[in-house]
């Protein structure tokens, strides 16, 4: 409704002033790509993550939050809403549709075993 519509326009408000004034900070754009990919136009949700996100991430010695790393990839993303807790990491936990779906090769082991570097990058200080 109204309150989505003026919450996505303050986000894309809000990435803007961050990439014109170089905060780098990326959190607002992470959201709206977030939107973006619930509304389906997964490219460029990708997009916005992948060009923007994590290479001034990389290059200022910043991180994804570990819960953001997910985002990252959009099938693991989609299929981690079904895991029986919220704040699955995709690793071990019982109940992890994640870990079912790669057993099941609906997720590759390639983009997976990505997953887990950038997540890995994510929660240790390896770029500090």
């Amino acid at each position: 409704g109204e309150d989505e519509a003026a919450m996505e326009e303050w986000l894309i408000r809000s990435a803007m002033v961050d990439i014109i004034c170089c905060t780098k900070d990326y959190a607002s754009l992470s959201e709206v790509a977030h939107l973006i990919f619930l509304k389906g136009d997964i490219d460029r949700a990708f997009t916005y993550l992948s060009y923007h996100c994590m290479p001034d991430a990389l290059y200022f010695n910043g991180k994804p939050r570990p819960w953001q790393v997910s985002q990252f990839f959009p099938e693991i993303f989609k299929i981690g809403q079904e895991c029986r807790f919220s704040n699955c990491t995709h690793t071990h936990e019982p109940g992890c549709a994640v870990l079912k779906a790669l057993d099941e090769h609906y997720i590759s082991q390639s983009r997976y075993k990505s997953y887990l570097s950038i997540r890995e990058d994510a929660t240790e200080s390896k770029y500090r």
